[in-house]
């Protein structure tokens, strides 16, 4: 761009790139005085300050000018000038040159904006920025990447690359300069590690430490790099957290056998955990189809599970089956499925569930409700009858059995209207050893009479138990009566019914607990809340071996604790047969467990988990029952299928040859004798005084 201004300081010549940018006509401009075509800012610099100037020097170099298009816009420009001068010194014309600035200057207001914009970017985020010359070494770092690691940039200025490399953890750098190298070699577009840095109190700070070649060596070797640190120690903590929590899950689920599934209805995506996998019986990680799912349980548990899915899906109603199941192998188990649906106006958005092999338990109960069936058979057929009484009450409830037993029904449902039904010479009798079984010695174990409707007396036992029973603590006679005119033997398969019924009320399930590496305790299930007498929130923390406190069954002493043994071994234990849990208040329970160690996928152990339940009732059942199969009820002495029995192994060896050389002396079988006893006149003692003196007289 180019004018002459002439000696009276009007425009007299312009050049055509000065009408294209300003938007002029030439007839518009020329005769006008230049300052027509400046801003007010620029006409006030031009007469105050470089006018009188140029006049004197006769010349000016690159002054800042804003000219104003026709169309109102500014233009930035640089004026260089020269001034003739005419003959006698005087100001004549001025030659001008324009560079216009104005598309230099939008680009650096741009470029401004940018970096401000960036340094907001950068500070809102709380990165660190750090440059690079990669061949010689030098860098420079801002305030934020100090700060991170605790310093002022003052601190530690000035800066090189050995500035990061001491403040590295060495262990991070061999990954962090692997992961360059790849950069340099055009193998990644950038650089990113995650590394650790010491802090200026001690401590590491993990950083996430990324970057980008900018700039490269006329013989391509990376210049200047740029990157940023951003401080992720909080996160990479809570991701550290979240993996022991979910490893201390899953090793929990793992040795209580529970495991987790979900179900996106949408996409039909499927997840299972690893113990589901297990369960059935493929490979962690493994994906299957619904039908795939469905097709695992057996074919008569298919549409049950398939209803229940369906009517979750279109209701959100939840479900809590136990179904028979097929592995992957062909083995056949029991499972326990449970479902919930999540749901966002009316539409299933994911179902959730556990699912656990249950197939012990399902055995346990169709063992207990065998056992039970056979005994209700034994009982219907022997004619034996049950009652329970209230004991606050007084209320009692008698079946069928009971109600043959004593010749009808009574009138009324108490203790009152039971006794109604004994023999008037009895009834004292029966109240006095029903209220000590109520409050003292806690059992009751009668023979009485009772009046029968057709005016015959029959013959009674009965025996009962005091219980306290459920969480309120309600207290019951439990008892069993039967006609000891019939058949004595009935007594046994009583006791049995009564024990297993025992048995079936205070079985709850297994009781869990979990330690952390030195065996404190980290939580109860309510189950062992209340074997062991202690709540969680009191447990936690004590040492394994104050809550769960074992003795041997046999001797008394303190067993071994099975929690500190694994956590040792680093495997799973079990106790002694004859162990014994000593709860809180005293109260003393058969047990049988198991103790595994929480290995994480490291190898380190995270904690123990201990699994145990209520072997008592079992235990002593089966001493009971081993008792009573062999002896008389009545005598203590062995009964006639035992003495049978013993008799005729003895007679079995009594009747072997004799020995036949001297080495066999030793061994023959001696001879047998058999001591025979009569009680003469024992069927008048009977006969006169009644069975019960006759019963007594046996004892003596």
């Amino acid at each position: 761009m180019m004018h002459v201004i002439g000696a009276d300081g009007r425009i007299a010549c312009v050049s055509d790139k000065w009408l294209s940018v300003l938007g002029y006509s030439r007839d518009e401009v020329i005769g006008r005085s230049l300052l027509d075509f400046m801003t007010a800012d620029s006409q006030r610099y031009a007469t105050t300050e470089r006018l009188q100037e140029f006049f004197v020097t006769g010349s000016s170099e690159k002054i800042p000018y804003d000219p104003v298009t026709k169309s109102g816009a500014i233009v930035n420009v640089l004026m260089s000038a020269t001034l003739q001068r005419n003959a006698d010194g005087s100001p004549g014309q001025t030659f001008a040159v324009l560079e216009d600035l104005t598309e230099s200057h939008a680009v650096f207001r741009t470029l401004a904006a940018e970096r401000r914009r960036l340094r907001q970017i950068i500070s809102g985020t709380g990165a660190g920025t750090w440059e690079w010359n990669v061949q010689t070494g030098e860098t420079v770092f801002n305030a934020r990447w100090a700060e991170i690691i605790g310093y002022d940039l003052a601190e530690i200025s000035p800066t090189t690359i050995e500035t990061w490399l001491n403040a590295a953890h060495p262990d991070d750098l061999a990954e962090s300069e692997r992961k360059l190298l790849a950069h340099f070699a055009g193998e990644t577009p950038s650089y990113e590690c995650e590394a650790r840095m010491r802090h200026k109190d001690g401590h590491w700070v993990w950083v996430l430490d990324r970057g980008r070649v900018f700039t490269w060596t006329e013989d391509g070797k990376p210049e200047w790099m740029f990157g940023t640190h951003m401080d992720v120690t909080s996160l990479k903590q809570q991701q550290e957290d979240l993996r022991k929590s979910r490893e201390m899950l899953d090793r929990t689920n793992r040795v209580a056998g529970i495991g987790g599934w979900e179900v996106y209805p949408e996409t039909g995506a499927i997840h299972w955990s690893d113990e589901t996998c297990r369960i059935h019986g493929v490979e962690p990680g493994y994906v299957p189809t619904m039908q795939e799912a469905i097709a695992f349980y057996a074919p008569e548990a298919r549409p049950v599970i398939t209803a229940a899915v369906e009517r979750g899906v279109a209701t959100g109603e939840s479900w809590d089956l136990e179904l028979p199941f097929i592995k992957a192998g062909g083995e056949r188990i029991w499972v326990r499925a449970v479902g919930t649906v999540d749901a966002a106006e009316g539409k299933p958005l994911r179902i959730t569930g556990a699912f656990q092999d249950i197939t012990g338990r399902v055995a346990q109960r169709q063992a207990i409700e065998e056992a039970r069936e056979r005994i209700s058979v034994a009982t219907e057929d022997g004619g034996v009858g049950i009652w329970d009484l209230e004991i606050d009450t007084g209320k009692i409830s008698w079946d069928g059995n009971a109600s043959t037993i004593h010749g009808a029904q009574p009138t009324d449902p108490t203790l009152s209207g039971w006794l109604e039904r004994v023999h008037p010479e009895d009834r004292d009798r029966v109240g006095t050893a029903v209220e000590n079984a109520s409050t003292s010695t806690g059992t009751m174990d009668i023979e009485y009479r009772v009046s029968l409707s057709d005016g015959r007396t029959g013959h009674v036992r009965a025996s009962a138990h005091y219980r306290k029973i459920g969480q309120a603590g309600v207290k019951r006679l439990i008892g069993v009566c039967w006609d000891v005119t019939r058949e004595r033997e009935m007594a046994r398969e009583l006791a049995e019914q009564h024990e297993l019924m025992r048995v079936t009320l205070d079985s709850i399930g297994d009781a869990v607990i979990t330690t952390d590496t030195g065996g404190r305790i980290l939580w109860l299930n309510p189950v062992a809340e209340r074997m062991t007498g202690w709540r969680a929130e009191d447990a936690h923390g004590r040492p394994s071996s104050e809550v769960f406190d074992i003795v041997s069954e046999d001797t008394g002493n303190p067993a071994p604790d099975p929690i500190k043994t694994c956590l040792s071994l680093r495997q799973t234990v079990g106790l002694d047969h004859n162990t014994l849990l000593v709860a809180r208040d005293g109260t003393r329970y058969g047990i049988e467990d198991s103790a595994a160690p929480i290995i994480s996928a490291d190898g380190d152990v995270l904690g123990a988990v201990l699994v145990f339940h209520d072997v008592s009732e079992q235990r002593r059942l089966s001493r009971e029952m081993r008792y009573r199969a062999t002896h008389d009820p009545l005598t203590g002495l062995l009964n006639r299928g035992e003495f049978d029995r013993r008799l005729e192994e003895l007679t079995g060896r009594a009747s072997a040859p004799p020995a036949s050389t001297p080495d066999d002396a030793d061994t023959a079988p001696p001879g047998l004798v058999l001591l025979y006893i009569d009680l003469d006149q024992f069927k008048v003692v009977n006969d006169t005084c009644g069975h019960a003196a006759g019963d007594e007289l046996l004892k003596q």
